[in-house]
């Protein structure tokens, strides 16, 4: 659901649809409903396709080994295989060169990402991607594990980091755009695919969660800053002033509608989405579809009409990791 309704908002935002291809990145076993609700979706204002990403098959072949996440709530979010997608894009969409906005499955957008990738990668020398920088998140603690000792000489040894705290910008990957050809002249696979292995190697986790980390690792500083409401998550100042993108990073998912606030700002996109789009192996009950979302005071709640409790488990969409990339 939460795919379907972002790519409707992707459409829609966009001045000249017809300048996009929508590309699903989903488990074979999911593609074929996939395709049915983004057909509807796109409302054949855009060119969409699916496309099928075995992520365990595809990591062991590359004899890339992830270490389990520990942490029961985060493991739910950042364990699946799918989550590794954004680092083969070239070979899932067949192209060598490109620009492509990769969205994670919990993002609604509301700015034009066409004209996003037509500012991005501008300059001469351009970075290979670009996304969000988040200055206020500590690298060490909220990333990287640097009250290990072991941890900290790991990283240092592996990557040359004379202060894993100092040499890093923390960035969210849920907003990213990637430049195909440089990426690839940069060799930005491989790096994340050494920081994964490492990491499973090591003694003590090297980093918290599971994508996000190796490609900070692996890029480094070396990313285009993207403005901030192009990320813009829960709880920013740039929620409720003009943003571009609005990102329900965290458990707490927006068709999950555990905040109230849920109810305004993400039901009216999938509204008109339930009955039209959604074939049954997607479509919310009715206790969901009927909610009034006019009314921030009203408790919508998906399930039957069973109350979720705050915090309770993702849907499948997020928990499988499920992805849009939007070549422009």
């Amino acid at each position: 659901m939460g795919t379907v309704a972002c790519a409707r908002s992707v459409v829609r935002a966009c001045a000249s649809p017809g300048r996009l291809r929508i590309h699903v990145v989903t488990d074979p076993g999911s593609a074929a409903a996939a395709g049915r609700a983004l057909a509807c979706a796109a409302d054949g204002a855009a060119r969409h396709d699916v496309r099928s990403f075995d992520g365990a098959a595809t990591l062991a072949g590359r004899r890339v080994r992830v270490r389990p996440i520990a942490d029961e709530k985060k493991a739910s979010l950042g364990s699946s295989a799918l989550n590794y997608a954004r680092f083969y894009l070239a070979e899932l969409l067949g192209v060598a060169s490109g620009v492509v906005v990769y969205l994670d499955s919990d993002v609604l957008v509301l700015g034009d990402v066409a004209a996003l990738a037509d500012a991005t990668f501008a300059a001469p020398g351009a970075a290979p991607v670009a996304a969000v920088p988040r200055p206020w998140k500590p690298v060490c603690g909220a990333f990287l594990n640097c009250k290990d000792a072991s941890s900290v000489a790991a990283l240092e040894r592996l990557g040359g980091l004379s202060a894993p705290y100092g040499d890093l910008d923390a960035f969210n990957a849920g907003v990213l755009l990637v430049d195909l050809g440089a990426w690839a002249a940069a060799g930005l696979t491989a790096r994340v695919e050494e920081w994964i292995n490492a990491n499973f190697d090591a003694k003590r986790p090297l980093y918290k969660l599971g994508s996000n980390p190796p490609l900070m690792l692996a890029v480094r500083r070396g990313f285009e800053a993207l403005d901030a409401r192009w990320n813009c998550q829960r709880g920013d100042r740039c929620w409720d002033a003009g943003p571009a993108a609005r990102h329900w990073a965290g458990p707490e998912k927006p068709w999950m509608l555990a905040v109230e606030r849920d109810a305004v700002d993400w039901l009216p996109v999938v509204a008109d989405l339930n009955r039209s789009c959604m074939g049954p192996e997607l479509l919310l009950d009715a206790a969901f579809a009927s909610c009034s979302y006019q009314n921030p005071r009203v408790k919508c709640r998906p399930g039957r009409g069973r109350p979720r409790k705050r915090g309770g488990a993702p849907d499948e969409d997020n928990a499988r990791g499920r992805g849009l990339a939007s070549g422009a």
